[in-house]
């Protein structure tokens, strides 16, 4: 079910919903009409028409100080960080941001999708804030990276898929995704497990997942634009190393 607000992958391109069409709306084709259906052209028609604005900004033109204040104050959380429960990563103190934040680009909560957190467990959640930590340097400078281990059946892959999900869209610093891309290399007979878990909590609209087998090469992958996430086998990565 699509719901309003919620966001789609749509040819690589992130689609938002803004809002509902009621059939009337959109059997009559109201919807699609500047003036309401009228052959006439209204006043505020020809005005909307006037005040359009090129959406797409030239990469020539330089920025004022001015546009780069406007672009800080719309930078807000994915997510609001003040609903109960959610979860929200720790912020990166001053040497983080002196090491990995060049540009000074302002301060953004980065909060885990509410619908994960709806099906984390209290020990999940402690493990996705340490590998957040761990993985962005927050821990020990200049050292980015972990290990998670636990026993099986406590939920490690969720919390890597909320991990990936998360960094895929969000950052701590104005906001920007900290990655675009991921591979995960697993055992052979783990593949489609991991495809299906990425199905199973994110749905198959909201990222792309590529497997490699003998009929999918990582080429294929390289060359798309619609494949986010990169699961392959230890023996396939050696095959593709080589």
């Amino acid at each position: 079910k699509i719901e309003e607000g919620q966001t789609l992958m749509i040819c690589g391109k992130e689609i938002e919903v803004m809002g509902v069409i009621s059939p009337d709306d959109f059997s009559s084709g109201r919807c699609f009409q500047l003036g309401g259906g009228s052959t006439a052209v209204s006043r505020s028609s020809q005005a909307a028409r006037k005040c359009f604005s090129n959406p797409f900004k030239s990469v020539c033109k330089p920025s004022s100080k001015e546009n780069r204040q406007n672009d800080f104050q719309n930078c807000k959380p994915r997510h609001d960080p003040y609903t109960p429960n959610s979860l929200v990563m720790p912020r990166p103190d001053k040497n983080h941001q002196w090491v990995f934040n060049k540009n000074c680009f302002p301060l953004v909560d980065v909060v885990i999708d509410p619908y994960l957190v709806y099906h984390l467990r209290p020990h999940q959640k402690e493990g996705i804030i340490f590998l957040y930590e761990c993985v962005m340097g927050m821990r020990m400078n200049g050292r980015c990276g972990a290990i998670l281990a636990d026993e099986m059946g406590l939920g490690k892959t969720l919390q890597c898929i909320s991990l990936i999900w998360t960094l895929q869209c969000q950052g701590p610093y104005g906001g920007k995704p900290v990655i675009k891309k991921t591979l995960i290399v697993t055992p052979g007979s783990l593949v489609n497990n991991w495809k299906k878990e990425f199905q199973k909590w994110l749905g198959s609209e909201r990222i792309k997942i590529f497997t490699v087998d003998q009929d999918h090469k990582v080429e294929e992958f390289i060359k798309s634009i619609f494949y986010s996430v990169l699961i392959i086998s230890y023996e396939m990565l050696l095959r593709s190393l080589n």
